[in-house]
C-alpha cells in the first residue's frame, strides 16, 4: 500500500505561508527600528569626524595652498636703512590680491629666502600678521635682512641701481589662519616685481660754485646743488654718498652728499667737494674746455660715477660702494645765464698809424689797458691772469666802425680790485669797406671831439693760474662801453709856440726849427 505524502506536504508549506504573510504584515519598516539607529548615529557620528578632519587638515590645506598659489603680492614702498657688510634694516609696505572671499590672518613662522636671478641673495625673518578680506590685503613688513652671498647682492645692487625693475623670488613658510582654524606651513613660492632706480636719468644740476680754494691744498672747492628723481619703490640710507666727476674720461673731482637718504620720487641734493689739480697738458686742456663751456653758457655733458658709500660717514661697505660705482649719471653742467665777467673796458693811450696803404687797416697800440671784471656770484677762487689775447669789434649806435685780433700779450691781475692790465702790442685794426663811412666820421669825431663813447663787443681769452694749475680759458663774451678822449680840433688848449729858431736861408726862404706845445 502506497501512500503519496507530497499533497499533504503542500498543502502544510501553503498554511505555512499564509501564516507568514499574516505575520509580515504587522512588522515596521527597518528605518524605524531600534536596531537600525543604534547602529546609524555612530556611523554618522564617525563620518562626520572624519568628514571634519579632512576638510580641515586635507581639504582645507589643499584650498589655502591653492590660494596662495594664485595671489600676488606687491610691495609700493622698500625701505633701507643701516646697511652694512651682512646685514640691513627693511621696512616692505605694499598688498595682496587674489588671497580669496574669506577674512585670513597669515603670518611667516621661518626664515623667508630671498633670491635673484637664481641666487640666493639672503634671508630675512618676517614678525607679526597681515590680514587679507575679500580677496585683497595689506602688507607691513619689518625685518632685519641678512646678507648670505655679498658677491651675489653686490650684482644684484648694481642691477638694482640702473635697471628699470627687477624680480625678487620668495621661498618659505606661511601660516594662515581663516574660519577659526590655522593651516600652519603652507609654502611660501613668489616672484615679486619691484620698480628699480632706472640710472637715476634726468639729474639737473639747479646750482654751480666754486667758493674758494681747498685748504688742504686739493684743488678748489666746489659746491652742487642737483634736482633728481628716483622712479624705484626703494628708499635707500647711503650716509655719505661720493661721486667723481669727470669731462671727456678726464677726472675733474669729487663731489659728496652726507647724511643722504635717496627717497622715492624728486629730492634736491646738496654736494661739496673739489677740482682736482691736473698734472699733464691733456689734463688742463680738458679743463680749461669745460671752464670755458660754462663761462659761455654752454651746455656741457658731464659723467658722475659711483666712487664710494660710507653709511655711518666713515667705514665703506663694499658690496654698496662696488655697486654705486657701476652707477654713471649724464649730467649737464650749463651756467644759468650768458656771464658777462668783462664789466667796463678802458683803452688807454691808444695810438693809430696810418699810411696811405693801410688808410682803412692801422697798425694800433695801447699802453695800460684796463679790463675791469668781476667772478659768478659764488666763485671766490684764486685765480691770476698772466695772458690775455682779443677779438672784438667797435660799434658805434649799433653801427660796425672796426674789428681788431690780438694775440696773446702778458697781462697782469689785482682779484681784489677786479682788474686785468695789459699793453696792446702792434695790431691791425681792420675796417671792412662797408664800414668805411663810418670809420672815417669816428677819426672826424675823435679828431674835432672831446670825448667819444663807444662799444665794445667781443670774446676774450686768457691764460690764468689757479690752485689746480694754469689753464686756458677761452672765448670769454664781453659787451663793454668804454671812450677816448678826442682830440678837440687840438684847440683845447690852443697850441702855442715854446721856441723859434733860424736855421738857415736864402734869398726867398728861411729854414727855422719851431716848438710847438699841442
Amino acid at each position: 500500500m502506497a501512500f503519496d505524502i507530497r499533497e499533504e506536504d503542500d498543502q502544510q508549506h501553503d498554511e505555512f505561508d499564509e501564516y507568514e504573510d499574516v505575520k509580515q504584515a504587522n512588522r515596521p519598516k527597518f528605518y524605524r527600528r531600534r536596531k537600525f539607529w543604534i547602529c546609524c548615529i555612530p556611523t554618522t557620528i564617525i563620518g562626520i569626524i572624519i568628514a571634519v578632519v579632512l576638510a580641515l587638515y586635507v581639504i582645507m590645506p589643499k584650498i589655502a595652498q591653492g590660494l596662495m598659489n594664485k595671489a600676488t603680492i606687491n610691495f609700493s614702498q622698500i625701505d633701507i636703512t643701516n646697511p652694512t657688510a651682512t646685514s640691513m634694516d627693511i621696512v616692505m609696505v605694499g598688498d595682496m590680491q587674489n588671497t580669496g572671499p574669506f577674512h585670513a590672518d597669515i603670518s611667516f613662522p621661518g626664515t623667508v629666502t630671498v633670491s635673484w636671478n637664481n641666487k640666493v641673495l639672503g634671508t630675512t625673518v618676517i614678525p607679526g600678521t597681515s590680514s587679507a578680506s575679500g580677496g585683497s590685503g595689506a602688507l607691513n613688513l619689518q625685518s632685519s635682512f641678512q646678507v648670505t652671498d655679498a658677491a651675489a647682492f653686490t650684482e644684484f645692487t648694481s642691477y638694482m641701481l640702473n635697471a628699470q625693475t627687477f624680480v625678487w623670488h620668495l621661498s618659505g613658510k606661511l601660516n594662515v589662519k581663516a574660519l577659526g582654524h590655522t593651516v600652519k606651513d603652507l609654502d611660501l613660492d613668489k616672484d615679486i616685481t619691484v620698480n628699480a632706480f632706472n640710472g637715476l636719468t634726468g639729474i639737473k644740476i639747479e646750482k654751480f660754485s666754486l667758493p674758494g680754494d681747498d685748504p688742504a691744498g686739493k684743488g678748489i672747492l666746489v659746491n652742487i646743488d642737483t634736482s633728481v628723481n628716483n622712479p624705484s619703490a626703494i628708499q635707500m640710507y647711503m650716509g655719505s654718498l661720493t661721486l667723481a666727476i669727470s669731462y671727456k674720461d678726464t677726472l675733474m673731482g669729487y663731489v659728496t652728499s652726507s647724511n643722504l637718504t635717496m627717497v622715492r620720487g624728486a629730492q634736491n641734493l646738496s654736494m661739496k667737494g673739489y677740482l682736482v689739480p691736473q698734472s699733464t697738458p691733456e689734463g688742463l686742456a680738458i679743463t680749461s674746455e669745460m671752464m670755458s663751456r660754462y663761462i659761455g653758457n654752454l651746455e656741457t655733458e658731464t659723467i658722475a660715477t659711483g666712487f664710494e658709500v660710507k653709511p655711518d660717514g666713515v667705514n665703506s661697505v663694499e658690496w654698496l660702494s662696488t655697486a654705486v660705482k657701476q652707477l654713471k649719471l649724464n649730467v649737464a653742467l650749463k651756467s644759468p645765464a650768458p656771464l658777462q665777467l668783462i664789466k667796463a673796458l678802458n683803452l688807454g693811450a691808444l695810438g693809430l698809424a696810418f699810411t696811405p696803404p693801410t688808410a682803412y687797416q692801422p697798425a694800433t697800440t695801447s699802453t695800460g689797458v684796463i679790463a675791469n671784471y668781476s667772478l659768478p656770484d659764488g666763485f671766490g677762487f684764486n685765480i691770476a691772469f698772466t695772458q690775455v689775447s682779443n677779438s672784438f669789434t667797435i660799434t658805434r649806435g649799433g653801427v660796425s666802425i672796426a674789428s681788431l685780433n690780438s694775440s696773446y700779450n702778458p697781462s697782469t691781475s689785482d682779484m681784489a680790485a677786479g682788474t686785468l692790465t695789459f699793453d696792446l702790442l702792434q695790431t691791425p685794426l681792420t675796417v671792412e669797406q662797408a664800414s668805411q663811412t663810418a670809420f672815417q666820421e669816428f677819426n672826424r669825431d675823435l679828431t674835432i671831439g672831446a670825448d667819444l663813447p663807444f662799444n665794445v663787443i667781443g670774446q676774450a681769452s686768457v691764460y690764468a693760474n689757479t690752485s689746480i694749475g694754469t689753464v686756458n680759458l677761452v672765448n670769454i663774451p664781453f659787451n663793454a662801453s668804454t671812450a677816448l678822449s678826442g682830440l678837440q680840433s687840438l684847440a683845447n688848449p690852443a697850441p702855442s709856440i715854446a721856441a723859434l729858431q733860424v736855421v738857415s736861408g736864402t734869398t726867398t726862404e728861411l729854414t727855422m726849427a719851431i716848438t710847438v706845445i699841442i
